[in-house]
């Protein structure tokens, strides 16, 4: 077995049977050296009912655990990774639609590339949009061409064996950014990494239930995993870009959220969260950025924008 796409879920019944149609719609489906495997962390919605019809139509290339109770989304993560059974294990979102015949690419791409770690953030606003395959020099590559994208868990695809011999790999639990912790240390421990500006797939339009606060995860815990290796692997000017564009334009329109894209605690503490901008000019210059969003959020939909925004990304990388 070559690839285990690797789901975590939790009460996405809707979104997951979209996700796991994209995948057994595509052309090379069912692949003889691709599994895919779901873990299921308790849900009490229909997520049981689900699963088990893709199972049934699929028994040889879908399996599935059903946790009794649950346990954390991080455990979760580690969890499905374990159980599957291919040389590499990839991280897949319930949320992730693939596109059409890109699933028949991502595996010719594990074929052809002797790498470890493949990267696929699958976004016209991530800074290796513009290019096919990129190896990665060491941790500065990482960051200056995968940046906030780190962060996403659709983004990772590793060799099993490096990934179970890690250990202690949810030693950052608490931070919510376990995976970022565990490319870092591979990377910085010799893993050859690959990066893929291709979209291969796109996250359904949904409202996320957060149960953590933007500016505390992005602003402030993402920082420190990357202060680890500040001028040890990350220099100095690729730091402080990457903290620059996660300001702009990730933390601030997450954390105010004026269009209403997410649901669950209430977002507050941008000032407390973001200490490391406190010294840097940009971040008080930053506070008109916040109220043009404002502004806009009174006249447009996020969709409206969304769209006009991808025509915009598209024409660039064109």
């Amino acid at each position: 077995m070559l690839l285990s796409i690797c789901i975590p879920t939790y009460n996405r019944a809707e979104y997951l049977k979209k996700s796991l149609e994209s995948l057994v719609n595509q052309e090379c489906w069912p692949h003889p050296e691709v599994e895919i495997v779901i873990s299921n962390n308790a849900s009490t919605d229909d997520t049981a009912a689900v699963i088990a019809e893709y199972v049934s139509r699929y028994p040889e290339n879908i399996r599935a655990n059903n946790l009794s109770s649950g346990i954390d989304a991080h455990d979760n993560f580690d969890l499905v990774l374990e159980l599957g059974r291919g040389e590499f294990v990839k991280l897949n979102n319930d949320t992730l639609m693939w596109e059409p015949g890109m699933l028949g690419e991502f595996v010719d791409m594990l074929k052809q590339i002797p790498a470890d770690i493949f990267l696929t953030p699958s976004s016209l606003m991530a800074p290796a949009a513009e290019r096919r395959v990129l190896l990665l020099d060491g941790l500065d590559d990482t960051v200056k061409y995968c940046s906030y994208f780190l962060t996403w868990i659709g983004n990772l695809c590793v060799r099993k064996d490096l990934f179970l011999a890690l250990e202690d790999r949810n030693r950052k639990i608490a931070s919510r950014l376990t995976q970022v912790d565990v490319i870092l240390r591979l990377i910085s421990s010799g893993a050859r990494a690959v990066i893929d500006g291709r979209i291969f797939f796109r996250t359904q339009n949904i409202v996320k239930n957060l149960d953590y606060h933007t500016a505390e995860v992005f602003g402030s815990n993402y920082f420190d995993l990357l202060g680890e290796y500040l001028g040890n692997g990350i220099s100095r000017e690729v730091f402080e870009k990457e903290k620059k564009r996660v300001l702009l334009d990730f933390i601030i329109p997450g954390h105010f959220d004026f269009f209403h894209e997410k649901a669950g605690i209430r977002q507050c503490g941008f000032w407390k969260h973001t200490k490391i901008y406190h010294k840097d000019f940009y971040f008080y210059c930053s506070f008109f950025k916040i109220s043009f969003l404002w502004l806009v959020s009174r006249f447009f939909t996020h969709e409206q924008l969304r769209r006009l925004k991808y025509r915009i990304m598209r024409k660039k990388s064109s």
